[in-house]
């Protein structure tokens, strides 16, 4: 009897490895995939056509990486662009159209126990943490319908996310991340220089928004930009070290996303919130003295909006290698967009 139920619960087990491996071989063509993961490898396709030639930032390319894209909504499970050609039943080269550009996809059945690792830890890599699959390195993404394709305005849509956390695990692993700073250092007088700083931000955001933005103006704005946030240092230079250092790094990943989001066509950029775009850096401290917002905006989600006004800003300015300059820095000798600004407009 012991051993009919072991034959038994070993037969159930060979039927469903063979189910999931029949599922995984049939409908291999691009046409016959989900709309979701048709739109999904459809958007990383032009995001990948575009960048083959040119990087979104200096020395951060997608091009040559593998990437695992793991949908929320079913058992779908992408490999793209493999440099090593998975040699597994349990992995279907995906026929893609003609005109697709990209090296290769494979689907890869939800039941290779590897992959349980990605489909149950967070929605991407882990700064320092390394991932392989088949002999591939890569970088893995999760995504739905409803977050990375349905929703307008988002950070989260498709292409948005993978750049900017890619970008993370890429470009910024040396860079020092000393975390959020306590709302404990937003007393009075730090508060009324912040007010200002977002006048000035206010100001350079409308000039920005122009067709053609003149560039004088904004290194006018650019230099009131640099001597308020000097003050703000000698304020509170605990409350500068660690905002600065944090508006560097979520501000630069915003702004490699918003490129990724303009080459695929989305409609994401510089406070692009939920239900609202292009909000005014002036409407901020008016909503917090107000009540509206809590003043933690300016020490957590602000980073991102006041980090990619500033890189874009350099770009519109034509401060020559700025990305290099972030790029060089170290955990012991860190750069900041503000520090990187201030010598520019000093020399």
């Amino acid at each position: 009897m012991k051993n009919k139920k072991i034959l038994i619960i070993i037969m159930i087990i060979g039927g469903i490895i063979i189910l999931f491996l029949i599922l995984n071989k049939i409908n291999n063509k691009y046409e016959s995939l989900s709309e979701e993961d048709q739109y999904i490898l459809n958007e990383y396709n032009e995001f990948y056509e575009s960048t083959e030639k040119n990087d979104i930032w200096d020395g951060y390319n997608l091009k040559d990486k593998t990437i695992l894209m793991i949908s929320k909504d079913s058992l779908s499970i992408y490999l793209v662009n493999a440099n090593n050609v998975p040699k597994s039943l349990f992995a279907t080269n995906i026929k893609l159209p003609d005109n697709f550009s990209l090296k290769n996809v494979y689907r890869i059945s939800a039941i290779v126990p590897k992959t349980w690792l990605y489909k149950f830890d967070g929605n991407f890599n882990t700064i320092g943490k390394d991932y392989n699959l088949y002999g591939n390195d890569l970088y893995y993404v999760k995504y739905n319908k409803k977050n990375s394709i349905d929703s307008i305005y988002s950070s989260e849509h498709f292409i948005t996310f993978l750049t900017h956390e890619a970008f993370h695990y890429y470009v910024q692993g040396n860079w020092n991340d000393s975390g959020l700073p306590s709302t404990d250092y937003l007393t009075t007088n730090v508060l009324s220089l912040m007010e200002n700083e977002y006048e000035i931000l206010n100001n350079i955001q409308d000039e920005m928004s122009k067709e053609t933005p003149n560039k004088e103006l904004l290194l006018k704005y650019a230099k009131s930009y640099v001597d308020v946030i000097d003050k703000l240092k000698i304020e509170s230079p605990e409350l500068m070290d660690s905002l600065l250092m944090k508006e560097t790094i979520e501000g630069t990943a915003t702004y490699v996303g918003i490129k990724a989001s303009n080459i695929v066509g989305y409609d994401f950029g510089v406070m692009y919130f939920d239900n609202a775009k292009n909000v005014s850096f002036g409407d901020v401290f008016k909503e917090i003295n107000k009540g509206s917002i809590n003043k933690s905006f300016l020490v957590n989600r602000a980073t991102y909006e006041v980090g990619s006004e500033i890189s874009l800003l350099l770009d519109a300015i034509d401060c020559p290698s700025w990305q290099d300059e972030l790029n060089s820095q170290t955990i012991n000798k860190p750069r900041t967009l503000y520090t990187v600004l201030k010598e520019y407009i000093n020399k």
